[in-house]
């Protein structure tokens, strides 16, 4: 049995605040998952055969390596020499299954492409918590997010919560950017979010952990990468979100004027555009608002987001966003928080 050391990841911290709902982020390699399966999930199914629920995008990201991993961490720092069990025929295309030690319930799996119904009607007794690695999508990679993800984790939540009051729920990844769907639907101030702090507010707790200074030390000398590649040390050590350097982030000038609202993800955002001309070229800001005036047309794209005072945006609209759409290209445009410019990019499709 390996010991384990003090300068690894632990959720002593953020376990301090007492929140329903919690986001880990950080560089990569302080030991997130590691001690997630043993300080969390395999630590209560020890004592009193407590089971616990992963998350999953889709089915086919339970992978017989991933819970292999699951338990080769358990074995390499406890004495247990424990087998975890599942069946053949789920792993990767069933979108809820279990798996097993001692023929108890251990982990329950669920993809998001679960229906709720059938959800609903697999409820877990002696529940634990609820937990997803590698939350953060990187777009480079081409992850994306499932439609609607902020509002499916919330009827899972709700749901199990009937057997467990008390259920908690914990988020762990890297830092590839601020933005996520769960930010944006709990009301995650990302402008906040700094390296070694964490933000509350009254369900949630975020924390941005950093390296303890000798596990640092330690990746240097032993991965080439960080000495080679100022890049990918800034991400990986630093915790540096370098898919969001290149976004403008400002506060609302006093010069600005609202000019289009759209409607998309269950936000309404407002493009406000320069009262002023500077050398010929129009430039704009963009922030989430929350009251619209009952005059003012509200785009959508398409008929999940066709709400009350939204228009669906015909080809024939999509002219008057031209010089909106130069400015995107030119980078003229600034945003209030790093959800705007993403959701923009979403947009920038559409129009």
């Amino acid at each position: 049995m390996e010991q384990r050391d003090n300068i690894h990841f632990s959720f002593q911290e953020i376990d301090g605040y007492n929140r329903s709902i919690n986001f880990v982020n950080s560089p990569r390699e302080p030991g997130k998952t590691t001690a997630m399966i043993l300080d969390k999930v395999y630590s209560k199914f020890k004592k009193s055969h407590m089971r616990s629920v992963a998350l999953l995008r889709n089915a086919c990201d339970a992978s017989e390596s991933l819970i292999q991993s699951y338990e080769d961490i358990i074995n390499k720092f406890t004495d247990d020499n424990i087998k975890i069990t599942y069946s053949k025929k789920d792993i990767g295309k069933a979108s809820i299954f279990d798996t097993f030690i001692n023929n108890q319930i251990f982990i329950r799996f669920i993809a998001y492409s679960a229906p709720i119904v059938r959800i609903k009607k697999t409820l877990l007794t002696n529940l634990n918590l609820i937990f997803m690695d590698e939350y953060v999508c990187n777009p480079k990679f081409g992850e994306k997010y499932a439609k609607g993800e902020c509002e499916k984790f919330k009827e899972i939540y709700n749901t199990y919560r009937r057997e467990n009051h008390a259920l908690k729920a914990y988020f762990i990844g890297n830092i590839y950017s601020k933005y996520n769907p769960y930010f944006v639907g709990f009301g995650i101030d990302t402008n906040a979010l700094k390296m070694g702090t964490i933000w509350t507010n009254e369900i949630c707790a975020v924390q941005f952990a950093d390296l303890h200074p000798l596990l640092r030390e330690k990746l240097l000398k032993e991965n080439p990468l960080y000495k080679f590649d100022d890049s990918y040390t800034d991400y990986a050590l630093n915790g540096i979100s370098a898919n969001d350097e290149k976004i403008r982030l400002a506060k609302l000038p006093s010069n600005y004027f609202l000019k289009f609202v759209f409607h998309f993800e269950e936000k309404y955002i407002g493009i406000f555009q320069n009262n002023y001309l500077e050398a010929k070229e129009d430039k704009y800001f963009v922030k989430f608002i929350d009251d619209v005036s009952a005059r003012r047309v509200i785009y959508t794209f398409d008929f999940d987001n066709l709400i009350n005072k939204t228009e669906l945006l015909d080809p024939k609209d999509r002219q008057r966003f031209n010089l909106f759409k130069i400015a995107i290209r030119k980078r003229l445009v600034e945003f209030s928080e790093v959800a705007c410019y993403y959701y923009v990019e979403e947009i920038y499709n559409y129009i």
